[in-house]
């Protein structure tokens, strides 16, 4: 997917317009893969994946395996409010090259074997609309 297909007349706004119409309204858009949302380009795919599909995303700023870090989530009208620098072992976050493995110890990890996103793990203002 590319910041391309947000825009109406891109090969690929039909697909992603399709699966607008097909989400449930508390639905999750979790990418379990590695270092999707991290690097600039990662937040800026996360805000406007949210935005446009009116959903909640969640994805990982470190390469994943049995042990998930960099775990972050946005809701809709939210803004990330983790480091654009998170997760990054070599380049910029303008020119990411290579990005940390995952460890128990590194921020916001989870394992394989976890089948939900925290809520603490979302953006603060998502924490904070929350009911108690």
């Amino acid at each position: 997917m590319s910041a391309s297909a947000f825009h109406a007349g891109d090969a690929n706004h039909r697909h992603l317009e399709m699966l607008r119409e097909k989400l449930a309204s508390d639905a999750l858009i979790w990418f379990r893969t590695c270092e999707t949302f991290g690097a600039r380009a990662g937040i800026a795919l996360a805000e406007r994946l949210a935005d446009f599909t009116g959903a909640r995303v969640a994805g990982h700023t470190h390469i994943i395996g049995f042990h998930q870090s960099g775990l972050h989530g946005l809701a809709p009208g939210q803004r990330a409010d983790w480091a654009e620098d998170e997760g990054l072992l070599e380049g910029t976050p303008e020119s990411p090259r290579r990005a940390r493995r995952s460890a128990p110890w590194r921020t916001n990890t989870i394992t394989c074997l976890a089948s939900s996103v925290p809520t603490r793990w979302f953006s603060r203002e998502y924490r904070a609309a929350a009911p108690a």
